[in-house]
Parts: structure tokens; C-alpha cells; sequence
């Protein structure tokens, strides 16, 4: 995640503002996004689990969970961020950046109803759409080619 949020927003900087106040974001929000995966603590309830007070478990298991929720956060606000420059960029396709603000505004969202199943949806779309920009960066479909003079 972290090398395909600084990689992107290297590539989708000739496409923002001057400040690139959108790039500056979407890598920022591709760190914290990082970050915040860092935070979750499922191994720790399952480290040592026979030694290991049940309330504590508990307690990691549960700071595992809402440190996942939280980096839907951050992961949606990759999508919003992607998908503004996608959107206002001639040359790149549009269904990629409304693809992109669906999933992302849908990730930001769905942290309020995390407990519930379909909060899952948006945060799907959104890896969805990860995978999609890569293969289309990989193929050379959305990387400039370079003009032969």
C-alpha cells in the first residue's frame, strides 16, 4: 500500500494544483494508512495465548478490529484523493476516477457501521480498484509514453 500510494501520487502529480495539495494527501493518507495497519493487534492476542489473561486477549483482539475499521479512513481518502485528479485530468479515463471517489467516499462511510457486513462493500471496491490501477500501471496503460520527436 505504501508503495502504491507514493508511486501513484508521483505519477498523478503533473495532474494537480499548484501547491499539489491533492498528491501531498493521497500520500500522506497512504502512510497513515500503513500506520494504522501497524496499529491492529490480533497477533498479540494470539502471541503466548495459553499465558495470556483472557481480558487482555480481548482487549487486543478488539484494538486489532478497530484499528482495521479505523484505516478505512485513510484508505478512503486515497480513493477521494485519486479520484479527484483521475476526474480532472483529461487524459486518464473518468470511469477510473468516479470508480475511485465511489470506493473512497464509500470506505469513509462505512467506519461509521463497521460492525455491520456490509460496511465490508466499499472497502472491497476500493482493493477492487487497487488492483485495476495496477495492472493498468503495469501494462503501461495509464503511465505517459515517451514522444518521439
Amino acid at each position: 500500500m505504501l508503495w502504491f500510494t507514493l508511486g501513484l501520487a508521483l505519477l498523478l502529480r503533473r495532474y494537480d494544483d499548484d501547491p499539489p495539495w491533492r498528491t501531498t494527501f493521497l500520500a500522506g493518507a497512504g502512510v497513515v494508512s500503513v500506520v494504522s495497519g501497524q496499529i491492529a493487534s490480533w497477533d498479540a492476542a494470539a502471541y503466548r495465548s495459553e499465558d495470556l489473561d483472557p481480558q487482555v486477549a480481548r482487549y487486543a483482539f478488539d484494538l486489532g478490529n478497530l484499528s482495521f475499521a479505523n484505516g478505512w479512513v485513510s484508505s478512503g481518502a486515497v480513493g477521494i484523493c485519486a479520484g479527484l485528479l483521475l476526474l480532472t485530468a483529461r487524459e486518464l479515463p473518468s470511469w477510473l476516477g468516479w470508480w475511485a471517489m465511489i470506493a473512497g467516499v464509500g470506505s469513509v462511510l462505512g467506519r461509521a457501521f463497521w460492525s455491520h457486513g456490509f460496511a465490508f462493500a466499499p472497502f472491497t471496491l476500493f482493493w477492487l480498484w487497487v488492483g485495476v490501477v495496477s495492472v493498468l500501471l503495469l501494462v503501461g496503460r495509464l503511465a505517459d509514453r515517451p514522444r518521439l520527436v
